[in-house]
């Protein structure tokens, strides 16, 4: 090949090129803005003296949000097909909002600050995933390989922040959010502005196609009662940690393992996916996920959970990489956007509330550990509408678009 025709197809694969780059660089940003918030945030409540059931009402602020506004914020998207411009807007008004935690106190207070803050954040994932799952399909690259990303990002925030809480306080949580997520507007800028080309979507009618579908509904249900403990352990997790005698600084350590092991299943996922299907592997994500709490339930020694870090890998990382491309595989072209806005709203949303809430009070009545049994009897009721899904729908068991690698 002549040394012109090799630099012509160099320059066609730069655009290429610098999206992935771009979509990796996305999520590590982002996700380290929710590495640096979340893990430490029911530490920084209690530590402004919030009882149990007060720590859950207002961990489950968010997520009640969340409910109403991802479907919205992913009609909005489908609608304008203007993603990153809505985008933009979003991470700017939850970075700001978050910054009001340094000077606020009282119940009231922080109750709006969270509202504010999760009007705005419900869109973040939504619309990242949905960017990332269109360029999956163009690209023939795997989803899992750009949301590994994220995994990454949430690692190292949750160990540095774990670092720096300990060095200057918990109030040091909300200015590293803000700053990763404005960092990663730098990121937002330069990727092309455009969503799926399927024409107007009316709102209602859109939600009404999607909920009519029974293995999208049943997929959501399923996220309700699997990902709303995946959540909710960000939440209590730190809880549980310091209950089996581990410290602050401690919690980051955990959470950077815990979370850097999902790296390694989400850039292995595509080997599940071929050998399993999508539902398949978001069988076995659930099955580890439902023994995992259920030993924690059982108060195992520190050294064990930590040691067994991988587990978290195996369910949270292979779950995180399937579950968005089922998505997308079992909703209309037209509304890609509104499906997974959808299933973050009754996964992170419905599902987060119920966790966080009844969480809570389990704990004031109960232990910590028994919070950990409810989350593990929620996610064996959760395996039962992915069993339904993967005996009558044929398209999980092939690879699908941004799962082939």
């Amino acid at each position: 090949m002549s040394l012109a025709k090799t630099q012509e197809l160099g320059r066609a694969a730069m655009p290429w090129r610098g999206t992935y780059l771009r979509l990796n660089a996305l999520f590590l940003g982002f996700f380290f803005a929710f590495g640096a918030f979340y893990p430490l945030l029911s530490r920084f409540l209690e530590a402004k003296g919030f009882s149990g059931t007060e720590i859950g009402v207002l961990t489950a602020v968010g997520p009640i949000v969340a409910i109403v506004t991802q479907p919205v914020w992913g009609l909005l998207c489908d609608a304008t097909q203007r993603p990153l411009r809505v985008l933009t807007v979003a991470a700017v008004m939850s970075g700001t909002i978050a910054l009001g935690f340094l000077v606020a106190d009282g119940f009231a207070v922080m109750l709006v600050l969270l509202v504010g803050l999760h009007l705005f954040q419900s869109a973040i994932v939504p619309i990242s995933d949905s960017l990332a799952l269109r360029f999956a399909r163009e690209s023939g690259v795997s989803y899992g390989n750009i949301r590994l990303w994220g995994a990454v990002g949430f690692a190292t925030a949750a160990f540095v922040a774990g670092r720096a809480a300990d060095a200057f306080g918990l109030g040091v949580l909300f200015p590293l959010y803000a700053a990763a997520l404005f960092a990663s507007l730098w990121v937002v800028r330069r990727l092309p502005d455009q969503g799926e080309e399927t024409g107007h979507v009316r709102l209602w009618r859109g939600l009404r196609d999607l909920l009519s579908l029974p293995s999208y509904a049943l997929f959501v249900l399923s996220a309700f009662l699997v990902f709303g403990p995946i959540n909710g352990n960000n939440v209590y997790f730190g809880l549980l940690y310091q209950a089996l005698g581990g410290s602050v600084a401690g919690i980051g350590v955990a959470f950077l393992l815990f979370a850097g092991s999902e790296v390694i299943f989400m850039r292995t996922a595509g080997w599940f996916v071929r050998r399993w299907g999508l539902a398949g592997t978001l069988l076995l994500a659930s099955a580890v996920s439902a023994g995992r709490w259920l030993w924690y339930a059982t108060a195992p020694p520190l050294a064990a959970v930590l040691g067994l870090f991988l587990l978290q890998g195996f369910s949270v990382g292979l779950y995180l990489a399937a579950a968005p491309p089922l998505v997308r595989e079992l909703a209309p072209r037209h509304l890609q956007a509104t499906a997974l806005g959808i299933f973050a709203a009754f996964g992170h949303g419905l599902g987060t509330v119920a966790c966080n809430v009844l969480g809570g009070l389990v704990m004031d009545r109960y232990s910590i550990y028994g919070t950990y049994m409810l989350f593990g009897g929620l996610t064996l009721l959760g395996i039962l509408p992915i069993l339904w899904i993967a005996r009558r729908s044929g398209a999980v068991r092939r690879p699908v678009d941004g799962m082939e690698a």
